[in-house]
């Protein structure tokens, strides 16, 4: 993915941190083997965990998202 992005101009750093400010968002993908597991724990559907999950993982998102670009971690164009 390196290479890649810098064949497009964007660094190694700023692929890591695009990675782990979209990692919670990731983590309701039907891909994911741990939220299988956790809804069959709980015993609900995959859709009711989604639809549950996702507003806080969006707003977990937007909140590391804000927190890097004020501490200047992320810059804007």
């Amino acid at each position: 993915m390196a290479q890649a992005g810098e064949a497009y101009g964007v660094s190694a750093v700023e692929i890591g941190r695009a990675s782990l400010l979209g990692q919670p968002i990731h983590v309701l993908s039907p891909l994911v083997t741990a939220a299988h597991l956790l809804i069959g724990l709980v015993e609900t559907e995959f859709g009711d965990l989604q639809r549950f999950a996702l507003k806080w993982t969006f707003g977990t998102v937007v909140v590391m998202t804000v927190a890097a670009l004020v501490l200047g971690v992320i810059t804007i164009g």
